[in-house]
């Protein structure tokens, strides 16, 4: 059968399916990551006709967001308009969280540290790294609050500190960046 498909001059055969990479079902060209901000994320992707020209938003498509205020994979469909009717482009994008800040040491004794930080909008959980520098060895904790107490450390080894953002969706975990190390003697 032929007929006419949105974007191609002539006839086409109608048992074929056209598209670029990311105008398939299934398909999508993964955008550069956000940082969560607590208010939906929208960032307008280049669209390009069959013949790489860039096209025009509003004109030739528009442009609908899924999922795009939560720390998480996002969505977004550019839907045709004008001579680019039936067409869609896909794409996504990752939210991440934002960096954790104010890292301080709280408190200190021969065998405890305790470290506070601030809130990080959009987590729910941190993950503490420990390395303990002159062994080599570490651990991690996990804690849902901005606040850990590191105990049954060795008095006389150097520690470095780092706390990064997890948020955690049952049953996936999203991690976060680390935020600047603390070494502490």
């Amino acid at each position: 059968d032929n007929g006419k498909v949105a974007g191609v001059n002539g006839n086409t055969d109608m048992n074929f399916l056209y598209g670029n990479k990311n105008s398939l079902p299934g398909s999508a060209t993964l955008l550069k990551s956000k940082t969560y901000t607590g208010k939906a994320i929208t960032p307008a992707p280049t669209v390009t006709g069959e013949d790489g020209r860039p096209l025009k938003a509003d004109k030739d498509y528009t442009l609908t967001y899924i999922n795009n205020k939560a720390v998480g994979m996002a969505t977004i469909t550019a839907q045709g308009l004008g001579a680019y009717t039936g067409r869609r482009w896909y794409y996504r994008f990752k939210i991440l969280p934002a960096k954790v800040t104010g890292l301080t040491l709280e408190s200190r004794s021969k065998t405890r540290l305790t470290y506070t930080w601030n809130a990080t909008p959009g987590a729910n959980a941190y993950l503490v790294k420990v390395i303990n520098r002159t062994t080599g060895k570490g651990f991690d904790k996990a804690v849902s609050t901005t606040r850990v107490d590191l105990t049954d450390l060795t008095d006389t080894q150097l520690y470095e500190v780092q706390v990064a953002v997890f948020c955690v969706f049952s049953p996936v975990t999203v991690p976060g960046r680390a935020c600047l190390a603390f070494t502490l003697e």
